[in-house]
């Protein structure tokens, strides 16, 4: 298990247009836009999997689900069939990643990590199928150091 508290920019901006066509059969969508910015704070709790790839070289592979808190909201040009009020400033999201590891000695390590987070719709817009929504995702890259400060069992 993996949990940390992390910070980050997000955002989605769509645009689908009228696509009523003016006879009397119309299968067509009313015009559905908007942009949202913001900045989350987000708590991941992964089942994370590590496993050796070739001697001081390890992977890692995991997927989990966060809770997500929007420090920062800008909800701007929004189409008059949405009302940006109606999305929550807090919810939960899907996240998974992948990562290298790389050994240095037992007690210190370095590795790049890749997370892919997709939270809560910030718009949709009605075609002849159904409803698509436009939710926030995220693609993160980690770097950073490990170090192990458990001090080793003395060999008796």
């Amino acid at each position: 298990m993996s949990a940390r508290i992390k910070y980050y920019e997000t955002g989605v901006s769509f645009y689908k247009p009228d696509t009523h066509g003016g006879s009397w059969i119309d299968f067509g969508s009313d015009e559905s836009y908007g942009s949202f910015n913001g900045a989350v704070i987000c708590v991941p709790i992964d089942v994370k999997w590590e496993f050796r790839i070739y001697k001081n070289l390890g992977g890692s592979l995991k997927i989990g689900a966060a809770y997500t808190m929007e420090s920062k909201s800008n909800y701007g040009n929004y189409s008059a069939n949405l009302q940006p009020i109606d999305y929550p400033k807090q919810y939960g999201s899907i996240n998974s990643g992948y990562g290298l590891n790389y050994f240095i000695n037992k007690k210190l390590a370095v590795y790049l990590d890749f997370e892919y987070y997709s939270g809560d719709s910030k718009g949709f817009s009605d075609n002849l199928l159904g409803r698509r929504s436009y939710n926030v995702e995220n693609n993160l890259v980690n770097f950073a150091v490990k170090y192990n400060f458990k001090k080793d069992k003395a060999i008796n």
